[in-house]
């Protein structure tokens, strides 16, 4: 036989995910948190200045619409560049220099509409110089609190994972499950497709790949991580045409060199596309002219 599929205990897994948050709605609720906040902020400081200059609170209402036009000026930027997303936050793309710009560019934005609805003088530009630096602060206070404790909820099944399928040789599909092991990587690996390091035909290819797919859409994969180390140019092609047929996501693993670097990404100059070199003996490289 070519190979073999197994199903890595998804009934336990989806029992205990079953009422995890899905990425989507995780997203919304990070980016609802966080205009939130800055409303609050807005409201805080607008009351704690007004009644420490002038002995009352003040307009209550005007503080929380400076406050959501500041959040969602904030936060729409981050949504629209899903940096809100689970593997966003993880791998930590929202540097504190890059929340300072954007908290910049929000109060920039705000400026431009207090100018043009003069509506710039109600407000004391103390308050204002006050709620930027608390809102700067609270910005990046929320993201480091999202970053670090997203792997934990993620490790408790409150965010639910995203269904993993590896397909390569056993050795390589080792080296991936344990450097995923740790339950916090957004991802689980609900299917394992081994492959032999011997000769096989055609049809044991095809045969192969049938119970692959079959499985993948039983188990409601989303991943397809298929290893660029099993030197099988032809096998890559037929398994990426295969399960193009589903909604998944379908990764070509890094082997040898590019495995080594950690922060590796593709890159593209006009139509040349830089890529390891071949194994030898390989005449057909996948991925590149």
């Amino acid at each position: 036989m070519f190979g073999r599929v197994s199903e890595a205990g998804t009934r336990g897994f989806a029992q205990v995910e079953r009422f995890a948050l899905s990425r989507t709605a995780f997203a919304a609720t990070a980016f609802g948190l966080e205009v939130i906040s800055v409303i609050l902020i807005a409201m805080v400081t607008g009351i704690a200045y007004h009644q420490a200059v002038y002995g009352v609170a003040g307009d209550i209402e005007s503080y929380a619409g400076v406050g959501a036009m500041a959040g969602l000026a904030f936060g729409l930027t981050f949504l629209i560049q899903d940096e809100y997303g689970v593997e966003s936050l993880l791998e930590g793309r929202r540097s504190n220099s890059r929340l300072f710009l954007v908290w910049n560019m929000a109060f920039a934005a705000l400026a431009v509409v207090g100018f043009l609805t003069k509506s710039t003088a109600l407000f004391s530009r103390a308050w204002l110089l006050i709620f930027y630096i608390a809102g700067l602060i609270t910005a990046i206070a929320l993201n480091a609190l999202l970053h670090r404790s997203l792997g934990t909820l993620i490790e408790y099944g409150l965010v639910r994972r995203r269904r993993l399928m590896l397909v390569g040789r056993e050795e390589d599909i080792a080296k991936l499950a344990r450097e995923i092991a740790d339950g916090t990587s957004g991802v689980y690996i609900a299917s394992r497709v081994i492959l032999p390091g011997t000769a096989v035909t055609d049809e044991d290819v095809s045969n192969q790949l049938e119970s692959a797919i079959s499985n993948a859409r039983m188990l409601g994969i989303e991943d397809v991580v298929i290893s660029s180390s099993w030197y099988r140019a032809d096998f890559i092609e037929k398994a990426i045409s295969a399960f193009s047929v589903l909604p998944v996501v379908i990764h070509l693993g890094a082997g040898g060199l590019v495995g080594r670097f950690k922060d590796a990404r593709v890159a593209r100059f006009g139509r040349a596309r830089p890529c390891p070199s071949p194994p030898p003996g390989c005449t057909a490289w996948p991925g590149c002219p």
